[in-house]
């Protein structure tokens, strides 16, 4: 299975999706940022946009950064995310397996903004959705079914929601990166997402030691318990 994950890893980086359309490039094909062009998001262009982020990904870090901004934008992901429900809905393996490819390519840039954006709470049921379908275990996992159903957030003091949401994100990330991805990580992205995942405890545990009157409401209850 091992040899299975290192043979996957370089095929993102390396080689070309199959059935791929011709590379997405202009001028003479050089590695230059003007020579490569970023298709649409289309059910028919998946290809050529999986072997276009396969050469962004070779590119230094201030160019791919330019691409990431782009990518970052709502509309983009947007339609990348319409795509998946479409193909999901037609039970396309092929394509959900492009697709697969196409998001961890996406996480592997290692880019702040792009990875902010994409495991927000607006995505990152999405995207574990997305990661359901990877394509050496040869069978659907059940990222979204576990942590809609089967991860309970159990609050001895009710929360305020945007606190519940903030909890609920948190946990999504922290099993993203223990499970969904653990596996294709690279140090660079995995030291990302841990500092991702630091910054958004350290906001859980301010915001609740800021609120008196849940510590109050919090104290009474273990007061009455022991």
């Amino acid at each position: 299975v091992m040899a299975q994950i290192r043979a996957l890893q370089a095929q993102l980086r390396q080689q070309p999706a199959p059935g791929a359309a011709p590379p997405a490039l202009t001028g003479d094909e050089t590695d230059d940022e003007d020579d490569v062009f970023l298709p649409e998001p289309d059910i028919s262009s998946l290809g050529a946009l999986h072997e276009t982020l396969q050469k962004i990904g070779g590119l230094p870090m201030h160019m791919r950064r330019q691409f990431a901004a782009r990518i970052s934008q709502a509309a983009f992901l947007d339609r990348l995310f319409d795509i998946f429900d479409q193909c999901e809905d037609l039970d396309d393996a092929d394509s959900l397996h492009l697709l697969f490819r196409i998001f961890l390519l996406l996480m592997l840039f290692n880019d702040l903004q792009l990875l902010s954006v994409l495991l927000d709470g607006q995505y990152i049921l999405k995207l574990l959705g997305v990661l359901e379908y990877d394509p050496i275990l040869g069978r659907r996992l059940q990222h979204r079914q576990f942590l809609e159903t089967g991860a309970t957030l159990r609050e001895v003091v009710e929360l305020k929601p945007d606190l519940r949401r903030k909890i609920q994100d948190t946990f999504r990330l922290q099993y993203l990166k223990d499970t969904a991805v653990a596996r294709y990580m690279d140090d660079g992205t995995a030291n990302t997402l841990m500092g991702l995942l630091a910054g958004r405890q350290t906001d859980i545990v301010v915001e609740i030691c800021n609120d008196e009157a849940y510590l109050t409401r919090l104290m009474s209850c273990l007061a009455t318990t022991f």
